[in-house]
């Protein structure tokens, strides 16, 4: 596969994480300001704000690589690019589990217990990592292609729908 469409396959696939941190880390922070919150006991309330500051953490790490691409990379494709899109959607995961986990957990442990809540927010968890990491590694499609170019010139049409994307992405976290 070219550089090119790799690159833009992987900043179409973190902006599109980006989407879905922005709807979990939108109701995490709308949470704090309901009547309700102050019914939570101090634990729970305390991990949203742990699950708060995860989503922060993740989403930055999914902002990264579209900011490297502008302006590190000033809008070229780079072997290094593709590299870097791919680490650090990785590592924007894994917050975003923990985040996931977290926000499960205390919406069940307030209707059902802690026992359920712990249930429900590990097990989530669990299959969030498996469906993400463990079934790529079971598949084996987390073997690294080497790529014989370095980097190519971006066309500028391309350049232009990439800058178009991520202005589609922006709007609705804005």
């Amino acid at each position: 596969m070219k550089l090119d469409r790799k690159i833009k396959l992987a900043l179409d696939e973190t902006r599109l994480l980006i989407l879905g941190s922005q709807v979990l880390f939108g109701f995490l922070f709308q949470s704090v300001f309901q009547n309700a919150f102050e019914t939570l006991s101090r634990s729970s309330q305390l991990l949203v704000c742990a699950a708060l500051s995860l989503m922060v953490l993740s989403i930055g790490c999914l902002i990264a690589p579209s900011m490297q691409h502008r302006i590190v990379e000033n809008g070229q494709s780079s072997v290094r690019l593709e590299r870097a899109a791919s680490h650090l959607a990785a590592w924007g995961l894994l917050p975003f589990i923990a985040s996931l986990g977290l926000a499960l957990f205390i919406v069940f442990e307030r209707i059902f217990g802690g026992l359920t809540g712990s249930a429900v927010g590990v097990a989530s968890a669990a299959l969030a990592g498996f469906f993400w990491f463990g079934l790529a590694w079971l598949i084996g499609h987390n073997r690294r292609q080497t790529m014989a170019e370095d980097s190519a010139t971006t066309p500028l049409s391309t350049k232009i729908e990439q800058m178009l994307t991520e202005a589609r992405v922006i709007i609705p976290g804005c």
